[in-house]
C-alpha cells in the first residue's frame, strides 16, 4: 500500500438511486436502520454521529433534516 492508499470501513451503505432497484433505502427506511438507533443512543447520554456524504443536489440534507 502506498503512502496515499487507504481503506474505509463502514456499518452501513444505502442505496437511494431508482425505487425499483432491489437495494434502494428511502427515508422511512433509513430512519428504521440508522436513525432510531442514534436517538436512542444520543438520549442515553452517548456521544453519536451520523455522516452523510454524496454528490451535490443528492439529497444529503434531506435525508438528514426532512422535507418540510
Amino acid at each position: 500500500q502506498s503512502s496515499w492508499e487507504r481503506s474505509f470501513f463502514f456499518d452501513h451503505c444505502l442505496w437511494s438511486v431508482g425505487a425499483a432497484d432491489a437495494h434502494y433505502c428511502g427515508q422511512a427506511a433509513a430512519y428504521v436502520r440508522l436513525g432510531a438507533a442514534i436517538v436512542d443512543s444520543a438520549l442515553q447520554g452517548y456521544n453519536c454521529s451520523l455522516l452523510a456524504y454524496g454528490q451535490t443536489g443528492s439529497g444529503k440534507t434531506h435525508t438528514m433534516l426532512g422535507g418540510g
